[in-house]
């Protein structure tokens, strides 16, 4: 059943719109969708109620907006806080961080993902590891990262076993290439240079 008009001015998204626009105006559509990582007709079909407002959109407008969405008191929040969102205090919140908190974030995320793997039996592990690279690959797509993953991208090989009549699927890496630097050549003095310069060791 298509949203009346009163549900569309609930919706939500719609909400989130008019907090990020101007004049009372809501953001358009066109731009909050981009900006979120939608598609114009998924925004439109949750707004109308043909589409319901999955766990996916909501992780998608946090991880962009720092907005989440509390159904007890329908309303945004900033993140888990109990502040109402508003557009002013997102543009209050500084880009920058300091070292030692992108360094926890940084260790945070790398112990999550070995967590996962821990968890990998043996038998399946490169299957797990193809599906995890290809949906690494996937948010750097989305999010537009500037990031080579070719190096970092399994090729995988059949390696017979010595001993039984098995065989063991191998992953080998590309090599990061090193850069070699180069020692300027001396440039060789000339025959006149060279006898000037006895010349005047002779006469000092």
């Amino acid at each position: 059943m298509p949203a009346t008009p009163i549900d569309r001015l609930k919706n939500p998204l719609r909400k989130l719109r008019v907090i990020l626009g101007e004049y009372g105006a809501p953001m358009s559509q066109e731009d909050f969708a981009a900006q979120t990582g939608l598609s114009v007709n998924t925004l439109r079909s949750v707004e109308n109620q043909r589409l319901a407002l999955s766990e996916n959109i909501l992780k998608q407008v946090a991880a962009r907006w720092l907005a989440m969405w509390n159904p007890r008191d329908a309303e945004w929040h900033f993140l888990q806080t109990k502040k109402l969102y508003s557009k002013e205090l997102k543009a209050k919140v500084l880009p920058a961080r300091s070292q030692a908190d992108r360094r926890l974030i940084e260790e945070k995320l790398v112990d999550r993902l070995r967590d996962i793997l821990a968890a990998v039996p043996d038998e399946v592990l490169p299957g797990q590891a193809m599906l995890l690279n290809s949906r690494l690959a996937e948010h750097v797509k989305e999010t537009d990262l500037k990031v080579d993953l070719e190096l970092t991208e399994p090729m995988w090989y059949l390696k017979a076993h010595p001993a039984k009549p098995k065989m063991w699927l191998i992953p080998k890496y590309r090599e990061r290439k090193r850069r070699t630097q180069t020692v300027p050549k001396r440039k060789k003095a000339s025959k006149t240079t060279a006898k000037r310069a006895l010349l005047s060791d002779a006469t000092a």
